[in-house]
């Protein structure tokens, strides 16, 4: 989930040129490859291997959980999780066996361009559709605990379901079909439109998770105190309702966090290569692999917590199992 790139073929050379924001190699550079990278790449394509089984198994268990629950897919936030399953599901069924491959042809060197467009598109849409999906829960969360009355009255998981999909619909037409013509008319511009959905995304989860982290911290305090005294229970009752919403908060900026750190060693590696043209062969070659390996990581890690902190998430998948095993 992890690219913010097109890829086009380049005839005269054929070859696969990819505007990736890491450094790029050429992978036709047989003689100039460093020993190492060989057992690096056959490492990574094992763990994405392995990984990609359990990742897609536990996002599909979480996908189940809530669709299956009327209770689950009515609640907005809820229906927000499992958009983002669906998005990591796809990276342990598409994304992580196409990055596989792609290692696997490197390393025996029967590479060809149509394998790396493959893995440029399809990390493309879910890193587009992940961030995107991001923006959106910690914009309902914003509406939760800044605006209650409103998200009450007009915040339905079947609305936030339906704006979800037109979203992602959205970005990954505009960011393909322009990234696509610019590849032929602008190419040193073909990231531009990616960038931009990125960076408005970005932007939007700054602002409402810093807002909204701070005002449930603040009413927190506020109703732990006021639980101190005699209250109606119609009242207790409306503040443990706000409990749960701010526990909501929490977990949606961990994830947010968590999936920040996963993104880091690209983010790093993208700076250092903007800033510095005269990187080492080594450097260009290992990092881009250990940081789309990180990223991709981030599907299985990301679930597995979400699991272990939300009970009905994690009760819902102890039922689904005990149904596999017959017992």
């Amino acid at each position: 989930m992890a690219n913010n790139s097109t890829s086009f073929v380049d005839i005269s050379r054929g070859h696969a040129v990819c505007f990736m924001s890491v450094p790029t190699f050429d992978p036709y550079d047989t003689i100039n490859r460093p020993d190492s990278i060989y057992p690096n790449w056959a490492f990574l394509a094992t763990l994405n291997g392995i990984a990609s089984l359990p990742t897609a198994f536990i996002n599909a268990l979480i996908i189940w959980v809530v669709v299956e629950n009327k209770n689950l897919r009515s609640s907005a936030f809820n229906v927000l999780l499992a958009s983002l399953a669906v998005t990591d599901f796809l990276v342990g069924l598409l994304i992580e066996p196409t990055y596989c491959l792609l290692l696997a042809c490197l390393l025996n060197e029967c590479y060809s361009p149509c394998q790396f467009t493959a893995y440029v598109l399809l990390t493309l849409a879910c890193c587009g559709t992940t961030v995107v999906t991001f923006a959106i829960a910690t914009a309902e969360r914003y509406l939760a605990i800044e605006h209650p009355n409103f998200y009450l009255n007009n915040v339905t998981g079947k609305r936030v379901l339906i704006a979800t999909m037109i979203f992602w619909a959205a970005t990954l037409g505009i960011s393909i079909a322009c990234s696509t013509f610019m590849n032929k008319n602008h190419p040193h511009l073909a990231k531009v439109p990616f960038m931009v959905v990125i960076s408005v995304s970005v932007l939007i989860i700054l602002y409402c998770t810093s807002k909204v982290q701070l005002t449930a911290y603040r009413q927190r305090k506020d109703i732990a105190h006021q639980q101190e005294s005699t209250q109606q229970p119609d009242k207790h009752q409306q503040q443990e309702n706000r409990l749960v919403e701010y526990k909501k908060v929490s977990m949606t900026v961990t994830i947010v966090v968590m999936s920040f750190l996963f993104y880091m060693p690209l983010i790093i590696t993208t700076v250092i290569e903007a800033l510095r043209k005269d990187v080492s062969r080594d450097f260009k070659y290992h990092a881009v692999f250990v940081c789309l390996t990180f990223v991709h990581l981030q599907s299985l890690i990301i679930p597995i917590i979400l699991s272990l902190r939300l009970s009905y998430i994690r009760e819902g998948i102890k039922n689904k199992l005990v149904c596999f095993t017959g017992n």
